[in-house]
């Protein structure tokens, strides 16, 4: 695996994040460059200080509510029930798969004996999809903005793989549970990346499926028609409840 240097608000794994860009002049005026910033803790990304919403939190794809006094969410899609507490630890898990993978794509690897058990079978298939796959990382985790849409997302791999057509890029969301609106969120993550990256040429998504309870990794293509004017409407329907919310 190879990794090429990008700019130098690439992420970090700090739990507050600020870029900033390079001061601008307009019409021999300086100009104060934006502020972009995530805090980790609350999953907060502001810019400027104006919260800005994540890709997950537009897309909403699960719903926490109570049901006879018991806090459960239910997929927006499927009608899928699950118990707060089922939900948290999935979650967590699913936190650390990403973090993992994080360090095995940026060459800093892993200490396998210091893992929790439940860590190893996934993380596992995840170096051996990076043997298989080799990819040419050109952004992992990385923080970013629209400033024309006015949200943002971390897209987890943007790379070179093997077997992609010349002049095509890899757009890549890992996923170790229920993936079912992950064409919406790579639509999302590729309109950031085009927008940041001035990046374009043909980019073709995937999802990497690590499972929880091990197994082989799934490496699925992803191309649903309509996926990013869906999550264009979703943003329009958050922004207008945002704003109009008693």
């Amino acid at each position: 695996m190879t990794s090429r240097s990008l700019p130098s608000d690439s992420t970090d794994k700090h739990p507050h994040r600020v870029v900033e860009g390079n001061i601008a002049r307009q019409g021999g005026v300086m100009t104060a460059p934006p502020v972009f910033s995530f805090d980790a803790q609350k999953h907060v990304y502001t810019l400027n200080g104006a919260v800005l919403p994540g890709v997950t939190t537009v897309l909403g794809e699960w719903i926490k509510c109570r049901y006879w006094g018991q806090e459960i969410y239910v997929h927006s899609l499927s009608g899928v029930v699950v118990a707060a507490a089922v939900m948290h630890k999935a979650a967590a898990i699913g936190t650390a798969i990403h973090e993992g993978m994080y360090y095995l794509l940026t060459g800093q690897g892993l200490d396998w004996d210091s893992l929790h058990p439940t860590l190893v079978p996934p993380l596992r298939e995840g170096q051996r999809w990076i043997e298989e796959y080799k990819p040419e990382i050109f952004c992992c985790e990385e923080r970013l903005y629209s400033p024309t849409q006015r949200y943002a997302g971390t897209p987890d791999i943007y790379c070179k793989i093997k077997g992609l057509k010349r002049g095509h890029m890899a757009l890549i969301d890992i996923k170790s549970g229920a993936w079912e609106m992950v064409a919406e969120q790579l639509a999302a993550y590729g309109h950031l990346i085009r927008e940041r990256h001035k990046q374009t040429c043909f980019i073709d998504k995937f999802v990497l499926v690590l499972p929880k309870r091990g197994g082989p990794y799934e490496f699925r293509p992803i191309d649903r028609l309509g996926a990013f004017q869906y999550f264009l409407q979703k943003l329009n329907q958050y922004n207008y409840q945002l704003k109009y919310a008693a």
